[in-house]
């Protein structure tokens, strides 16, 4: 997720219960600030930060995401969104009435691995492509 968001901006916090992923983002993101808790991420960054994304566990995306809704954060949550259509309607109230954008979305399909292989097939490096089957 943060690969690809860096593609198109810069990274200015990263958050990870587990110390040895925070260390492997941080040394990725050496200037990006570091949190274990992403509700203190999101309450000290909310001014400096325009999006988020949400890649927890499942059973937390829809309070992270809400989260950083209400904090004026523009949210990519990683799918499943939510696990009731309450929660997802929630989200999507919280985004409107915050003025925020939020998509829910599986990164795989996003991924720099997929858009270099679809290069490649556009460009006609395989050969006369008939069908194509991806699975993430």
């Amino acid at each position: 997720d943060s690969n690809d968001a860096a593609r198109h901006g810069n990274i200015v916090a990263i958050c990870d219960i587990d110390e040895n992923n925070l260390g492997k983002a941080a040394a990725k993101w050496p200037k990006a600030k570091k949190f274990f808790d992403y509700r203190k991420m999101i309450e000290e960054m909310a001014d400096s930060a325009d999006a988020v994304t949400v890649s927890t566990p499942d059973h937390n995306h829809a309070p992270a995401s809400a989260l950083a809704l209400k904090a004026g954060l523009n949210c990519f949550t990683q799918k499943p969104l939510t696990h009731s259509i309450e929660e997802a309607r929630v989200l999507g109230n919280l985004a409107k009435k915050h003025g925020v954008k939020s998509q829910m979305g599986n990164q795989g399909t996003a991924s720099s691995n997929l858009r270099h292989s679809a290069a490649l097939l556009k460009g006609g490096v395989v050969g006369d492509v008939k069908e194509v089957h991806v699975w993430t």
